[in-house]
Parts: structure tokens; C-alpha cells; sequence
């Protein structure tokens, strides 16, 4: 746990979700295909993390899948968004 809390990379991560956050709102919801996958939340402080990042899905337009795997999604189900990406670019270019 320690290697990868508040690395560079983290600390870059959070000032760019920041910054991210504040476009939206000040913008509006992006007309971009979104594809979301959403961790289980084990690990992390907020209890609804699930239902706040599909309700903002939802409402993009977007389409998301919920992983039964914690924060590190892309390590612990790297076949399976792999797989769903491939699928969501074929749908987004091939409507």
C-alpha cells in the first residue's frame, strides 16, 4: 500500500481530477462516448462511490460496468476491461 500512496503520479492524478471537475462544472457534461468501469469501492472512504459514478454516466450518456474487484481495477481485471474496451470502440465506430 505504502509504494503507491502519494506517489508523483498520485499526487499529479488528484490535481488533474481536481482540475477535471471544476471544467465540468463550469461546462457541462462532455458529448463524448464514455464507458466507465466501476470497482466495488472496497478500500475506499466513501461508501457510494458506485452510485455517484453511474448516476454521472447515466447522465453523460455513457455506459459503465460494475467490477466486483477493489480500487485497482486495472490490475485486478485487466482481461475483462480489455475485452469490454475493444467492444465499446467496435459499438462507438460501428453504430
Amino acid at each position: 500500500m505504502y509504494r503507491r500512496t502519494l506517489t508523483p503520479d498520485m499526487l499529479a492524478e488528484i490535481e488533474t481530477t481536481q482540475e477535471n471537475a471544476r471544467l465540468v462544472a463550469a461546462n457541462g457534461l462532455p458529448d463524448i462516448p464514455l464507458y466507465f468501469f466501476i470497482s466495488n469501492g472496497d478500500g475506499l472512504p466513501m461508501d457510494n462511490w458506485g452510485e455517484i459514478l453511474s448516476a454521472y454516466v447515466e447522465a453523460a450518456g455513457g455506459e459503465y460496468m460494475q467490477l466486483d474487484v477493489g480500487h485497482y481495477i486495472h490490475s485486478e481485471a485487466a482481461d475483462v476491461i480489455a475485452t469490454e474496451t475493444r467492444a465499446f470502440i467496435d459499438r462507438i465506430r460501428n453504430p
